[in-house]
């Protein structure tokens, strides 16, 4: 079986189990408690270097990276759901997983760090970054509502690995306090793909 390692507080950990359950895979979540520091324990260190979350485990197949992961997943098991075998769809899918880690989340998610995470683990909030951080959010946030103003999804046509990772990023967005709703092809977009079940499914436990 599927072995994943991670923690649901983990966007990237939890976009790699909505693709899990859309390709129908079933997996054990083994949990690695970052805020324990679980992450630099030698055992975990042997099968991700760099002691960072999430970690698959297929057989004896080790991937790390969680678009690597979504990549990986959509490839082997999707037989064309999650992404197209060839063509234009097929790049579009990938560019925009590539964006996303060398552009995109780094703007969408540091609302969240500053609002929700440091405040978690003891830090002060810092309403002047804060505010600094919606501000640039904004750059990423245009780019993904034009790119939606002539096409359903980020792959094109079809619901992709690339719509379940940017999903997660934009919902930090969200959570770090942003009001993403004045984008209305994002809006469009976002309400589609977190209605779904498995999104819903990966989403943290009720406190």
């Amino acid at each position: 079986m599927i072995k994943l390692y991670g923690m649901t507080l983990s966007a990237h950990t939890r976009k790699v189990q909505t693709a899990l359950l859309e390709l129908g895979l079933p997996y054990e979540l083994v949990v690695i408690d970052l805020n324990k520091g679980e992450q630099h324990n030698p055992e975990y260190v042997k099968l991700n270097p760099g002691g960072k979350t999430p970690t698959l485990v297929d057989g004896d197949l080790v991937v790390i990276e969680s678009n690597a992961i979504l990549m990986y997943l959509a490839e082997t098991y999707g037989k064309g759901k999650l992404i197209a075998e060839s063509g234009k769809e097929r790049w579009q899918t990938i560019q925009w997983l590539v964006w996303l880690s060398s552009e995109g989340h780094g703007p969408l998610s540091r609302p969240w760090y500053l609002k929700v995470l440091y405040p978690l683990i003891g830090m002060t909030l810092d309403q002047t970054a804060l505010a600094r951080s919606h501000v640039e959010a904004q750059v990423p946030l245009k780019i993904l509502d034009h790119v939606l103003s002539c096409q359903p999804y980020f792959g094109g046509s079809a619901y992709s690995v690339a719509d379940i990772a940017i999903a997660e990023s934009v919902f930090l967005t969200q959570w770090g306090g942003f009001d993403t709703s004045v984008y209305p092809n994002l809006t469009r977009w976002f309400l589609d793909v977190t209605s779904r079940e498995t999104y819903k499914a990966t989403r943290l436990p009720p406190h």
